[in-house]
């Protein structure tokens, strides 16, 4: 066999394998699939009539792989309907004989999830058709669905009966569009289309920041001006106003499993968003006070705290709330004090990129210790342990020790990407090391998350 045939048959034997290789490898199963939005799609044409309809929408697949029978039925009739509605009117047009042969119809439906979890799933539409005219139309629908009641939601449910809620959403969303509207002139328009009636506030969706109202074309403006989308925080309707459903809307604006307003609960340095280092303003020896993170707080009446920092004292900033900045206050001797200080008393500033040499010391946080340390190609050894101390004799360890490249300002190592393989983010930050990782990465309660400064 000469080399040129040679070379055909390994080719014809390596795709064969591959092949066979594909063929082999069984689906997941059912057991083995998590909760998840699988999206479905319509679509249909017709050459004759000139139109077109593409529709998607979610089918919610629960642990297991279990179908969430009633919201599917609910959102698949919700776009057919919406379909039926279009080809009707297609169909009117062909029979009176009004269809253009230069005109294109179509009919679109798409979707976002606002918020899925294991309590609810809430889903925007975005509709669109053009069926003759000047401009096509645009409008949205949204359902909001209990997956553990498995009915669908009321936006009353949140409230206890009586409640003023409408007069607090009309108020913000006048505000809020009034402020997008530009150089239309729509006061009198914002105010029929976002008053105080449910009517208005039909296309509403549990969000992260807060419920969030969609308002079609035509409804609080001219069409020119566009659709408009409102976002009332939830943190704006008082607590008398809350229905035992309440907390279900409210926990899609959860960090790390607690409400917006903890700053000192939950794992500090977990966050993705970028932590800043910030200096205390004032003159010499001014004090700005530390605000409790209870239900009312930090604007709350009764939320200022004993504990206070001074002018000049440099701080970590992991986030803002309500005019209020997350703080981490490390000084030179003695523990952190975490909370809430009012952003206008303190300034962030940006730092600058630093060598990776600089990563390199001796660390620690509470009792936890992390070496960094230069190796050949450019990368650290990362060696550390972590302690959590029980009742009694109860005492559970923890030990990284890992080598890896570290980027500009973060240094990621671990085992894998397996659920359980132990997995640690280090950030440096001025004269701080930010440390987070999965919890995986020793004994039961070990974890080296903290604010590090160098021993």
């Amino acid at each position: 066999m000469n080399t040129r045939n040679l070379l055909t048959v390994l080719i014809l034997i390596s795709t064969m394998s591959a092949a066979a290789l594909a063929q082999s490898q069984d689906p997941p199963h059912p057991s083995e699939l998590k909760r998840r939005i699988v999206k479905r799609h319509y679509d249909d044409v017709s050459d004759k009539d000139r139109w077109e309809v593409k529709a998607a929408y979610p089918e919610v697949r629960l642990k297991g792989d279990r179908p969430l029978k009633q919201f599917n039925a609910a959102v698949k009739s919700l776009v057919m309907k919406s379909v039926g509605r279009f080809k009707n009117s297609m169909a009117e047009m062909a029979k009176d004989g009004t269809i253009s042969a230069n005109m294109n119809y179509y009919h679109s439906i798409n979707y976002e999830a606002t918020h899925f979890d294991e309590d609810v799933v809430s889903i925007r539409f975005f509709i669109s058709e053009y069926t003759g005219g000047a401009h096509p139309n645009h409008w949205f629908d949204a359902i909001t669905y209990s997956l553990s009641d498995d009915k669908k939601l009321e936006f009353a449910d949140f409230f206890k009966p009586n409640a003023k809620y409408l007069d607090l959403i009309s108020k913000e969303s006048i505000k809020q569009i009034a402020s997008k509207m530009g150089d239309f002139n729509a006061n009198d328009w914002i105010k029929e289309g976002a008053a105080p009636n449910a009517k208005n506030f039909k296309n509403w969706n549990i969000g992260k920041n807060g419920f969030e109202f969609s308002f079609d074309p035509y409804q609080v403006g001219p069409y020119a001006a566009g659709s408009f989308e409102t976002v009332v925080p939830y943190e704006k309707f008082p607590y008398p106003m809350h229905s035992d459903r309440f907390h279900v809307a409210e926990s899609a604006s959860y960090i790390d499993g607690s409400p917006p307003s903890n700053c000192r609960s939950g794992r500090w340095t977990k966050l993705d968003s970028e932590y800043k280092l910030a200096s205390v303003l004032g003159k010499k020896n001014t004090r700005s006070y530390f605000y409790n993170d209870d239900r009312d707080c930090p604007d709350g009446v009764n939320c200022k705290r004993k504990s206070y920092v001074i002018a000049g004292d440099e701080v970590i900033v992991q986030r803002e709330y309500l005019g209020y900045s997350c703080v981490w206050f490390q000084p030179k001797k003695g523990s952190e004090t975490v909370g809430w200080l009012k952003s206008d008393t303190i300034k962030t500033r940006q730092e600058a990129v630093k060598p990776p040499r600089n990563w390199v010391g001796d660390w620690s946080h509470h009792g936890n210790e992390i070496s960094i340390k230069e190796s050949p190609g450019g990368k650290l050894h990362v060696y550390g342990t972590a302690i959590w101390i029980g009742l009694g004799d109860n005492v559970h360890v923890g030990e990284i020790d890992y080598l890896e490249m570290p980027g500009p300002s973060v240094l990621k190592v671990g085992d894998g990407d397996n659920e359980y393989d132990c997995r640690v983010r280090l950030r440096r930050l001025g004269r701080y090391l930010l440390v987070d990782d999965n919890l995986n990465c020793g004994g039961v309660n070990v974890s080296f998350n903290g604010v590090y400064v160098r021993k």
